[in-house]
């Protein structure tokens, strides 16, 4: 009996580790440098789906600092195909201490994606891009 309670303990850590594997891959947190700011997207629900939609936190700091009252927006759209929604800019509120959210469109398909953010915090408009896959189910 001991010893196949030893082999289960065993068997226990690999797995935990693939399950933490899985969670961390269906994270979409991503965060780019722009000169001296740095901005961070991170989307709910983590793991973005063929015909669902998201909303969207992001997170801009410059020179480690929280940045606040910015005028912040995104679009989503497929660098290779044309969609309606591909010039939707979606504008994001202000959280405070940085963070900025919004509900963004549907994901229409699988393939590649791309969200497109513009922002204004006092010195010029900034453009960072973020790329996303999207699996078809």
């Amino acid at each position: 009996m001991g010893g196949l309670r030893a082999i289960s303990r065993a068997g226990a850590m690999p797995t935990a580790l693939l399950l933490l594997a899985a969670c961390a891959a269906d994270n979409n947190n991503q965060t780019r440098q722009l000169g001296d700011y740095s901005v961070t997207v991170s989307t709910d629900p983590p793991k973005l789906e063929v015909g669902g939609a998201a909303a969207v936190t992001a997170h801009i700091a410059k020179d480690d600092q929280d940045i606040e009252r910015c005028r912040v927006s995104f679009r989503q759209y497929m660098p290779d195909h044309q969609m309606t929604t591909d010039h939707t800019r979606h504008i994001m509120n202000d959280l405070g201490k940085g963070f900025y959210r919004a509900d963004g469109s549907e994901f229409s398909m699988g393939g590649d994606w791309e969200m497109e953010f513009q922002f204004n915090c006092g010195d010029g408009m900034k453009t960072i891009v973020f790329p996303y896959k999207l699996v078809w189910m």
